[in-house]
């Protein structure tokens, strides 16, 4: 009996194991050829009118890379859980004369939560609507994120 149990509690373990390695279907897209595509969770709006409102709840910006036409933040903030949180990533029509053009982008977040817990999130916005037409880079300027970053298309 005692060989049974430990039986069947190796099992368990093993099917927990296994469910773990699964993949989230909406997370990749492959393609006919079979090539990864990265999916970006939100579109940029362009809105000056959005930009120049400060209407963001407080959270920290831990990283921020560009990969492909995505842009990844990852951020912190309080609350209960974070999947209520909502996130935009506003641009400026405004484009920096420089070398390359520089786009001013902005992360606006809402956070109906009011808990002392602490959590870390991370979102993907597709950078295709803030491309400048004869360029092929553009700076992108994320307000209260120190690092440069370059989109490339």
């Amino acid at each position: 009996m005692k060989v049974f149990k430990l039986l069947i509690g190796y099992v368990i373990i093993l099917l927990c194991f296994l469910n773990m390695t699964q993949c989230n279907e909406d997370d990749l897209i492959i393609s006919d050829d079979l090539s990864l595509i990265l999916v970006c969770d939100e579109p940029v709006i362009i809105d000056d009118d959005i930009y120049n409102e400060d209407t963001s709840d407080y959270f920290v910006i831990e990283s921020a890379i560009i990969e492909d036409d995505c842009l990844t933040i990852m951020i912190s903030a309080s609350g209960c859980d974070s999947n209520s949180w909502d996130f935009d990533l506003i641009a400026s029509t405004l484009i920096g004369e420089s070398i390359p053009l520089q786009r001013f982008v902005k992360l606006i977040f809402t956070n109906p939560e009011a808990c002392l817990a602490y959590f870390t999130k991370e979102v993907s916005f597709d950078l295709s609507t803030i491309q400048v037409e004869n360029e092929n880079q553009v700076g992108v300027n994320l307000l209260d994120f120190e690092d440069r970053l370059l989109y490339s298309y």
